[in-house]
C-alpha cells in the first residue's frame, strides 16, 4: 500500500496508526522504502518514546505531551490562549 501511495517519491510520512508498534513497523518500513524521508510519528506510551526514535523516526510526538502543555499555558497563559483561540476561530 505504502508503495501505491506514492512512499519512495515522498519527501514526509506521518506515522499516526492505531498502536505505538504498528508505528514502529510503519517507521521502519517507510525509512527502508525510501532512506530520505522525514518521518513524523504519534506515540502514545513514554517508554514507546527511544523506540520510535531508534526506527529512525525524525520526530516522535506525544498528544499526552501537548495536551499537557496546552493545559498548563491554559492556567499560566490564559490571556494569551484566549487571544489565539479567539484568532483560530474566527479564520475557521
Amino acid at each position: 500500500m505504502l508503495i501505491r501511495a506514492g512512499i519512495k517519491r515522498a519527501s514526509g510520512i506521518i506515522a499516526g496508526v492505531g498502536t505505538d508498534d504498528e508505528n514502529v513497523l510503519l517507521v521502519r518500513l517507510a525509512g527502508q522504502l525510501n532512506p530520505d524521508i522525514f518521518i513524523v510519528a504519534h506515540v502514545s506510551r513514554d517508554s514507546s518514546k527511544k523506540t520510535l526514535e531508534e526506527a529512525d523516526a525524525n520526530k516522535v510526538i506525544s498528544s499526552y505531551d501537548i495536551g499537557a502543555r496546552r493545559m498548563a499555558h491554559a492556567i499560566l497563559r490564559s490571556t494569551v490562549i484566549k487571544f489565539l483561540e479567539t484568532a483560530w476561530h474566527q479564520q475557521n
